[in-house]
């Protein structure tokens, strides 16, 4: 039986997968750049609500329950994974197209991994090695088994630049995790950090940085603009994938790092290709090739063989 922590890293892969559906919708209608402020913005006061009503969290307790030492480490985790790793995933979809750039989104792990054991010493025995390396080669597949037409008629200074932000959004976002871990493990006082906290401040930061650094670069006043002219058009579609992804998703994502190390933390979450694939077929009977059934098996039995790593250890 998978332990606690790797089934809160599926329900997260879930959560996540879900989410991609409804900000789809909402990217087309608002643009990448207004979902990326609203979504966040959306988040915070989400987030702080459940704090405040369903955890009896007061105003002052937000911010006072937790140490320097923790706001330091989970909002580096915020700024890199959550500012600057969406913003390169953003960038790189733009350009690349989301296929493409899900398959660069299989180093995450390898981020996470190393970034773990620089910080925390983690580490994995061979099963474990080879399951993570199992699972990104199914993924991969995954990614390659179908065309993306959006990389067909792209220069080659868009083709390199969109190569750049793929390859750095999965790093940041990889070490951002192993950040947020060494956040929650390493606080100023004995008291637990509950998750769904360190995913408030873990946002909230994320949240500061984007609309500081959207002011200081004269942005703010366009996506102000651009939200209004849209009228509310996508703002319902920006809230469900809200609710399904920084919310939910990025608070199970802090309860399973910790429970498990970050790197297989990371590999599970990087099914969600998997799991979108899988949710397309059941919802929309979107088409699915034997190539694409099976990568998704290999990607499959590499998470069952990281799932029982510690069986197999040696």
């Amino acid at each position: 039986m998978p332990a606690k922590g790797e089934i809160v890293a599926l329900l997260t892969t879930l959560s996540w997968s879900i989410c991609m559906f409804p900000f789809t919708v909402a990217a087309r209608k608002l643009g990448a750049n207004v979902l990326n402020h609203l979504r966040l913005l959306m988040a915070v006061f989400l987030l702080t609500l459940i704090l405040i009503i369903g955890f009896s969290f007061s105003p002052s307790d937000l911010f006072t329950a937790a140490g320097s030492r923790q706001w330091l480490w989970l909002g580096i985790s915020g700024i890199t994974g959550l500012t600057i790793g969406d913003y390169f995933a953003f960038r790189s979809m733009s350009l690349l197209g989301p296929r493409m750039s899900s398959v660069f989104s299989t180093m995450a792990p390898m981020a996470a991994l190393f970034a773990g054991m620089a910080l925390l010493d983690e580490s994995l025995n061979l099963p474990g090695i080879a399951g993570m390396l199992i699972t990104l080669a199914g993924v991969t597949w995954l990614g390659f088994s179908k065309n993306d037409p959006a990389v067909v008629h792209l220069s080659a200074k868009e083709r390199w630049s969109g190569l750049l932000f793929a390859f750095l959004s999965p790093v940041c976002q990889g070490a951002g995790l192993a950040f947020a871990r060494y956040g929650l493990e390493h606080g100023d006082t004995d008291a637990e950090l509950l998750p769904i906290h360190a995913a408030w401040m873990r946002m909230c930061i994320a949240t500061a940085s984007l609309f500081l650094l959207s002011f200081f670069t004269g942005r703010f006043r366009s996506v102000y603009r651009q939200l209004h002219e849209k009228k509310g058009a996508g703002t319902g579609a920006a809230f469900l994938g809200t609710v399904f992804g920084p919310v939910a998703g990025v608070s199970l994502s802090m309860f399973a790092i910790a429970l498990i190390p970050a790197s297989v933390a990371q590999t599970i979450f990087s099914l969600v290709p998997v799991f979108v694939t899988v949710i397309a077929f059941a919802f929309w009977r979107e088409r699915i090739s034997w190539t694409s059934v099976i990568a998704m098996l290999v990607s499959v039995a590499g998470v069952i063989l990281l799932v029982r790593r510690n069986d197999l250890g040696f």
